[in-house]
């Protein structure tokens, strides 16, 4: 459309023409063009004012509120729409598009002179938005609305605002996604506010590409004269009209809609063009708007009122209301709505069959039966195009306008329930001929009409089909008899990806990584479930299950896995020959899955399961899975409390990772040493060994870890951290491991940060009496525990620990006791004292405990339960207990034991009148420490020196 005069001008008098320094611009506010070298060029109206407003003071700047007033004045306008037509105007100029520079948060600055001369008297009002105002005569072809659009109001919006700046907008999208109505819906408002023509040409029904022309003139009622109908010609004759000409259904004679569109854009300046496609027109000055499916629940939203305010599922109840007005949506009804709309993508159309065919069979019919959309989704409206009166006609119409090779890609690529990228597309076509063109090219294809659409939010190229696209795609390769050839191609895919991907995989990623791993286990679930369900692919889906282990555990889905790895290990007996190099994989990762589903694990299956795994590896020559067999002893005998066998499974790990000359062993190795000398009470030695990983490895580095761990950074970090506050170095440890909290989040991997804060997070902030610190923390873990039971019965003691310090005594005696035995052998025990009804104050022998590490603890809270049972009595047996812990925490360079066990000395040998013994016992431990006064620990001790 032509641009109109600035708002407020006198429609009598002479308007300048604005031409730039150049010479190449003109703006010529008498005529409402914007001209390059004399030849009008297309610009919206709104567009062309802004230009003039800033081409009137050139170099100056321009506020926001200055524009918005000129340009709308009295209307609220919000600023996103000025900046599209700044947008607009900077695209138009080209080359001298910078020139409209902006001043943030302020307005806009028009660079170069410009001069100002007189031009013709101001014809009446040209532009869309101002031509025919006062006029009767204004024509539309555009149908009246018979039900409300529901959920695009702000598609709408969106819409409106794009036609008021570029002159062809063309809207895209899959069948039934609801372009024509949008389309109609946004022309009828147009043409109520603005000015000029309206008209809807539909091209659904022109049979051949040479109609086009003919169609557009019969529906505008141009006359030709003697010249035939074509592109250029009604062009011409609609030279002086003001209109909006939507296209309907362009997709089947795209070219001639494409030339029709160029021509009337190039000739036309009050013409502004509105079309709907499967596909763009892929024109000079076209501005492409896709239209996206419907809002619909996701599977996780269970909230009926967030369920209900989704645009699907309002238009599948007004829908069926309209043909049952009864109807009422009980939460049951709900539930089996949000499900139907989920299935079908939120797609207008077939949400509207799916109603059709509910008000008559009922709800759960629907929903069971989605399987068989295509038969079930069948009663359309009797007026509606034949295209649009089936579920199945509406795919029909757009398969059949591809290329051979594009239906053969379009078929295979649905394969993959999930999505699917460049190489799976490949991998499936790779025994097909194809054309002269790339797997990108032939992939763009389809989506630029619609059949399957870019999922950007992954890090790599992958692109999906929208389920019902999908359905019918797969049904296609039944009716061609190529299914299981496709499916085999797909599952091979799938497992070389994995296989070559196996070295080096790690549980840990980067957030991109993880976020291509939630796409793709939804086809690894898929492959695995499919190849172990026939003989002949057996052995893709015992390999497939073995080698995506790193898969699961990066999204930390142990248990599933574990499930399916032991459906695997049944279906061994079926091979005709044994692979022994297959049978120890799976071994080894049943072992994993069984360590980290969870406390209840058996320790001996998961054992028995190394061994096996170990056992073949041997026989084989396979370093990586005896060390992971090593590893898995290591970490059996660690959750049994069985410290000395968990030390020698680490040397021995050692040993074999030092002669493979791998980092990533030894990095494991220094891991495992670092975690079982800190178990033993030799902090000097494991912090040394925690500190060697941490310097090897900068943080969430793949190359630094094996598979199924933690990584190594992040795992270091956190043992370093209650090393730290052992040797009493407590605001180091708070430091310490704050920074492992931050990576871990940083991975976006759930079982790290749970990790960091079970391990290090929640113990620190108890240690130091940050009660407001764990409380966060404590409830970061639960929220984050996923359902795995051993981290939520680690958030539950924590919970209880932090709730017993903020009693009395006896309450803190609890706390003190329970601290201690939060580890991996006693936790289970722990758990249970916590669940009972009532807890008494424990006596010492209820749950001995023997961990190295925290034995002096151990020794002292029982000092002080002796002392609240039986009071000055117990004083000799508690302080042979305290004096026992002592020596302990000093051979294993456990300060800040010590001084715990320093200050309960103090307070027996005070009240037993050995006051100067004990102030001296107790300066001589507080003055150890450089850091941490404001601890809790520290600050009894202090105040206990203070009264001695």
């Amino acid at each position: 459309m032509r641009g109109r005069p600035p708002t407020g001008s006198d429609m009598t008098a002479p308007v300048p023409i604005l031409t730039d320094a150049s010479g190449l611009w003109e703006l010529d506010l008498g005529r409402g063009e914007l001209r390059a070298h004399g030849v009008p060029v297309p610009i919206g109206g709104r567009a062309l004012e802004i230009l003039a407003v800033l081409a009137e003071r050139p170099g100056e700047l321009v506020t926001k509120d200055t524009l918005m007033n000129r340009v709308w004045p009295g209307a609220i306008v919000e600023e996103n729409t000025l900046q599209v037509h700044i947008s607009a105007i900077r695209r138009i100029l080209g080359p001298d598009g910078p020139r409209v520079q902006t001043v943030s948060g302020r307005g806009y600055r028009l660079h170069g002179a410009w001069t100002k001369r007189q031009g013709a008297e101001l014809q009446p009002a040209v532009g869309p938005s101002q031509a025919g105002f006062g006029r009767n005569d204004r024509r539309t072809n555009l149908p009246a609305a018979i039900t409300p659009l529901l959920g695009r109001s702000f598609a709408a919006a969106q819409l409106a605002k794009l036609l008021s700046a570029y002159r062809l907008v063309t809207l895209t999208g899959p069948g039934g996604i609801g372009k024509t109505a949008l389309a109609l819906e946004v022309a009828r408002t147009l043409f109520a506010n603005a000015a000029g023509d309206a008209y809807v040409v539909d091209l659904a029904s022109v049979s051949s590409p040479d109609l086009v022309a003919s169609a557009i003139a019969g529906v505008t009622d141009v006359r030709l004269g003697g010249e035939d109908a074509n592109a250029a010609s009604v062009a011409r004759a609609l030279v002086m009209r003001q209109m909006l000409l939507v296209l309907d259904n362009c997709e089947h004679v795209i070219e001639s809609a494409a030339e029709a569109a160029v021509s009337i854009i190039r000739i036309c300046p009050g013409v502004t063009l509105l079309a709907t496609s499967r596909e763009d027109l892929r024109v000079e000055g076209e501005t492409v708007y896709r239209v996206n499916p419907l809002s619909f629940p996701q599977e996780h939203d269970q909230d009926p009122d967030a369920v209900l305010a989704q645009s699907a599922v309002q238009l599948f109840i007004a829908r069926i209301s309209s043909q049952d007005p009864a109807f009422v949506p009980e939460t049951r009804a709900v539930v089996d709505i949000a499900a139907i709309c989920r299935q079908l993508d939120g797609i207008p159309l077939a949400i509207e069959f799916a109603a059709a065919r509910a008000a008559t069979l009922g709800l759960n019919q629907v929903a069971a039966r989605l399987d068989d959309r295509f038969g079930l989704l069948t009663t359309g409206r009797r007026t509606a195009l034949p295209r649009h009166q089936t579920l199945r006609a509406t795919l029909d119409w757009s398969y059949d306008l591809l290329t051979e090779w594009e239906r053969q890609l379009l078929c295979r690529s649905a394969i993959f329930p999930a999505g699917f990228t460049a190489g799976g597309a490949m991998a499936v076509t790779r025994d097909l001929d194809r054309p002269d063109l790339s797997m990108l090219d032939g992939i763009g294809n389809l989506v630029a009409k619609s059949l399957i659409t870019f999922d950007g939010s992954s890090g790599s190229g992958r692109w999906r089909q929208l389920e019902t696209t999908r359905a019918y795609s797969t049904e296609k390769l039944v009716e061609n008899g190529e299914i299981h050839h496709v499916t085999r191609l797909a599952l091979e895919f799938l497992r070389d990806a994995f296989k070559s991907d196996s070295q080096g995989a790690t549980v840990t990623g980067s957030p991109d990584r993880i976020a291509a791993d939630r796409r793709d286990i939804d086809n690894v679930r898929w492959a695995i479930d499919r190849a172990l369900s026939s003989p002949d692919t057996l052995m893709i889906g015992l390999e497939l299950t073995a080698y995506s282990a790193p898969l699961w555990f990066r999204l930390s889905l142990m248990f599933e896995y574990r499930q399916r790895v032991e459906r695997a290990l049944d279906r061994l007996r079926d091979l005709p020959t044994r692979d022994l190099r297959l049978e120890m994989r799976l071994h080894a990762a049943l072992g994993y899955s069984l360590w980290y589903s969870g406390p209840d694990t058996d320790p001996a299956r998961m054992q028995r399961s190394f061994d096996l795994a170990g056992k073949l590896a041997k026989e084989v020559g396979d370093a990586d899975i005896l060390l992971q067999s090593l590893w898995g002893t290591w970490a059996a005998a660690r959750g049994a409390g069985e410290h000395d066998r968990a030390r020698a499974a680490a040397d021995q790990y050692a040993e074999v990772a030092g002669s493979t000359g791998d980092k990533r062993h030894g990095v494991l190795a220094d891991r495992m040493l670092a975690l079982t000398l800190h178990d033993l009470g030799d902090h000097i030695h494991a912090g040394r060994h925690a500190r060697a990983v941490i310097d090897r490895t900068p943080i969430v580095d793949s190359e630094s870890d094996t598979d199924l761990q933690v990584d190594a950074h992040v795992a270091m970090l956190t043992t370093l951290a209650r090393i730290q506050w052992v040797q009493g170095l407590p605001d180091q440890a708070k430091a310490t491991v704050q920074g492992a909290i931050d990576a871990a989040l940083k991975m976006d991997h759930w079982f790290s940060v749970c990790y960091v804060l079970f391990l290090a997070g929640c113990p620190v902030s108890l240690w130091t009496g940050d009660q407001a610190e764990a409380e966060l923390r404590i409830g970061m873990l639960r929220e984050r525990t996923g359902g795995n039971p051993g981290f939520t019965r680690y958030a539950q003691i924590f919970s209880a620990a932090l709730e017993l310090r903020r009693g009395g005594q006896a309450d803190r005696l609890k706390a003190a006791y329970i601290e201690p035995r939060i580890q991996y052998a006693t936790m289970a025990k722990v758990h249970q004292l916590i669940e009972q009804p009532t807890l008494p104050v424990p006596y010492p022998e209820s749950l001995p405990c023997d961990a190295p590490w925290s034995l002096p603890e151990v020794l002292r809270v029982d000092a002080e339960i002796l002392i609240w049972r039986e009071g000055r009595s117990a004083f000799a047996s508690a302080e042979a207990k305290l004096l026992d812990a002592l020596e302990h925490a000093r051979r294993h360079s456990a300060l800040s034991w010590e001084l715990r066990i320093a200050t309960s000395v103090a307070r027996i040998w005070s009240s037993d009148g050995r006051t100067r013994e004990a102030r001296s016992l107790l300066r001589q431990t507080y003055g150890r420490f450089n850091e941490g006064f404001q601890t809790e620990d520290l600050r009894a001790a202090s105040a206990l020196l203070e009264n001695l």
